[in-house]
C-alpha cells in the first residue's frame, strides 16, 4: 500500500478527532455559561384582593415576560392572603435571588341580608341597630351598622312604623347602604320565644341538693336585670324568712340568706330562691309554699 496514501489518511482522521473534542468542549462551555451566568430580571410588586387565590405563573411576576420559566422559582410562602398588610415574595434562577411585594387590600364591601317585619318595644334599652341584619358575611370581619343620620337612632321613642337608612360598613371603610323598616309597638307587648322558656337550666349560685321548687317561679322569663326582678325580690322581706324558720327551725337563727336567681337556656330568669345558711352551718331553701 502507498505509503504516503497512509498519511494523509492519518493526519485526516486525526484533524476530525481533534475537531470533534473542540466541539464538546465549547458546547460544555456554553452550558455552563448558560446555566450559571449571572440572569438579570426584575419582578413587580403587585395588589391583590384578600381572600383571592394568588397566581402561579411566573410571567404575572415578572416584569419581563419569558417563554422558558421552568428555571424560575416562585414563593409565595410569607403571602397571607387572608389577611390585609404588604408581605415579601421572591423569584430565584440559581443564586440570583429577586425580592417583590405583594400587597393584600380589601375593597369589597360586606354582604347582608335584612330582617323581615322587624318589631321592637319603645324604648327597649337591649335593642342595637346591628340587630336588624339577619346575616352579615365580610372577610374582615365584624361587620358595623350606623344609621345613615344620627337623628334617626331617635325612632325607637314613637310608635309606629319607621323607615331610614343604615350603613353596613367592615374595618376597612368598604360600605353599603340600605332602607330599613322597623314597628316600634307599646313595652311589654312582645314575648320572644326564650322568655316562654321556662325550663330550669341553672342559678346564679351553687345549690347542691336543690330539689327544683322555687320559691317564686315567674310567669315569663325575664332578663336578670330587669326592675321586675327587684321588685319580686323586695317582696320577700325578712319578716317572711323569720316566720319560716320561727315554725320549720324553731331552735335556730339565721347566720345568712340570700336571693337565688334560676335561670333557663338562654340565660333569662325563670324564678328566685331564698338560701339560708343557720347558725349551725346547715343550709336550707324556703319553699314557694311558705309565701301561703
Amino acid at each position: 500500500m502507498d505509503e504516503d496514501f497512509l498519511d494523509v489518511t492519518q493526519t485526516s482522521s486525526k484533524k476530525v478527532i481533534i475537531v470533534f473534542f473542540i466541539f464538546i468542549i465549547f458546547l460544555l462551555i456554553a452550558g455552563y455559561i448558560f446555566v450559571y451566568r449571572p440572569h438579570h430580571f426584575g419582578v413587580k410588586n403587585l395588589t391583590v384582593e384578600v381572600g383571592s387565590e394568588l397566581s402561579k405563573d411566573i410571567n404575572d411576576y415578572l416584569n419581563t415576560p419569558v417563554i422558558d420559566t421552568s428555571i424560575y422559582k416562585l414563593n409565595l410562602n410569607k403571602v397571607k392572603i387572608n389577611e390585609v398588610g404588604i408581605y415579601e415574595y421572591t423569584v430565584a434562577i440559581n443564586k440570583n435571588v429577586v425580592k417583590g411585594k405583594i400587597k393584600i387590600v380589601d375593597t369589597i364591601a360586606p354582604e347582608f341580608v335584612i330582617k323581615e317585619n322587624y318589631q321592637i318595644e319603645q324604648d327597649d334599652d337591649y335593642f342595637f341597630i346591628g340587630d336588624v341584619l339577619e346575616s352579615c358575611t365580610d372577610i374582615s370581619l365584624p361587620c358595623i351598622v350606623s344609621y345613615k343620620k344620627d337623628k334617626d337612632a331617635n325612632f325607637i321613642k314613637e310608635l309606629g312604623l319607621h323607615t331610614f337608612t343604615i350603613v353596613i360598613s367592615d374595618i376597612y371603610k368598604n360600605k353599603k347602604e340600605a332602607l330599613v323598616t322597623i314597628e316600634v309597638l307599646k313595652k311589654g307587648s312582645i314575648v320572644r320565644e326564650e322568655e316562654l322558656d321556662l325550663e330550669f337550666a341553672n342559678s346564679s349560685t351553687e345549690i347542691p341538693g336543690f330539689n327544683n321548687e322555687y320559691y317564686i317561679k315567674l310567669d315569663k322569663a325575664i332578663k336578670s336585670d330587669s326592675d321586675e326582678i327587684s321588685d319580686i325580690a323586695n317582696e320577700i322581706s325578712a319578716d317572711k324568712i323569720q316566720e319560716y324558720l320561727k315554725i320549720n327551725y324553731p331552735n335556730n337563727t339565721i347566720k345568712n340568706s340570700e336571693i337565688v336567681l334560676m335561670y333557663n337556656k338562654s340565660q333569662y330568669v325563670i324564678g328566685l330562691v331564698v338560701k339560708i345558711t343557720l347558725n349551725n352551718d346547715k343550709i336550707i331553701y324556703m319553699p314557694k309554699d311558705s309565701e301561703e
